[in-house]
């Protein structure tokens, strides 16, 4: 009875010591720190979680283009992250602007895994002159170019989430930055689907607007060659998040290198109008990305050695 004790209480220290946290892809960003704000005067901005960020005022900083940063989330992993979210007038880098504003972009790199996360003001209720989201950009080891669809379909009433494998789309825009229309890319290309992988063969492969009489950056991935699909990918627009989007995902390294990048990765999102803008550097100056600890072999041993050495013992005893 008492080696079954201890058996059961192996067993339980064993799996609590494998049992580490991590991040649950479901568009919410609470694990992030991450929430919509419970009041303020226009509606627009964020509360950070102020037990994992520490930034000045509204999210931004006076040498502009926001407030870039690392932070340790509460499961104990390592992020890198852009945020800003301040009101104004009109929309560009620190401004308000809520239909096409960003808010925060984080990046998480494990061994093997890239999580990232997004908030922005591109919710489909907006109405479909309003909504034009663009893809996610990623460059590797300064050359190697990659982009994640993000997908979207028409804006309008009635918005539901966009999980993996929905179509992807890409948007036209006027010369005012209004969307003219929308294309699903399911009878173009259906394998551009929501959370799908490309590597993009240079800036051909990517959409540049021309708004308000001069080009914008890269916004939206058009072609390439696919590497393969997330792992889980959510672009959430529940009520609940206010005037605010949330889109989380997951990538395995692989997809982006052979072999995968542990360092030097850059990851950015804009709207399709270009106009704002988020972005981050993942640098990492040697060794493995910071992952969340895992459990020692040299514990696991200690256990099993002491329990042969009870077993041991009372062995003995027995034959005394």
């Amino acid at each position: 009875m008492k080696i079954t004790s201890i058996l059961f209480s192996f067993v339980t220290i064993l799996w609590a010591s494998m049992a580490v946290a991590t991040i649950n892809v479901d568009g919410d960003l609470n694990e992030w720190g991450i929430s919509p704000a419970s009041y303020n005067f226009n509606g627009n901005l964020l509360t950070p979680s102020s037990s994992v960020y520490t930034l000045p005022g509204e999210w931004s900083n006076t040498s502009g283009y926001g407030y870039h940063g690392q932070a340790t989330l509460p499961g104990g992993e390592i992020v890198y992250y852009h945020a800003e979210d301040t009101s104004g007038d009109y929309l560009g880098p620190e401004r308000g602007g809520q239909n096409y504003d960003t808010e925060y972009l984080g990046a998480v790199l494990t061994s093997s895994k890239l999580y990232i996360a997004l908030s922005t003001g591109q919710r489909q209720d907006n109405g479909k002159s309003y909504f034009a989201p663009g893809d996610f950009h990623i460059v590797v080891a300064d050359s190697d170019i990659y982009g994640i669809e993000v997908g979207g379909g028409v804006g309008g009433s009635g918005a539901t989430a966009i999980n993996l494998g929905d179509s992807g789309s890409t948007y036209n825009l006027n010369y005012q930055g209004y969307t003219n229309w929308s294309n699903p890319l399911a009878s173009i290309n259906p394998l551009q689907t929501a959370g799908s992988v490309w590597q993009a063969n240079g800036t051909n492969d990517w959409y540049i607007e021309n708004v308000g009489g001069y080009p914008h950056l890269a916004t939206q991935l058009l072609n390439g060659n696919l590497t393969g699909n997330a792992d889980a990918y959510v672009y959430n627009f529940e009520s609940g998040l206010g005037t605010h989007a949330f889109i989380e995902l997951c990538v395995d390294l692989d997809l982006l290198g052979d072999p995968p990048p542990l360092s030097n990765m850059k990851v950015a999102w804009r709207p399709s109008c270009g106009n704002d803008e988020a972005y981050l550097c993942v640098e990492i100056p040697s060794g493995p990305p910071p992952q969340v600890p895992e459990p020692s072999s040299f514990i696991v041993w200690g256990i099993l050695i002491s329990l042969a050495c009870v077993g041991s013992r009372r062995l003995r005893k027995r034959l005394l």
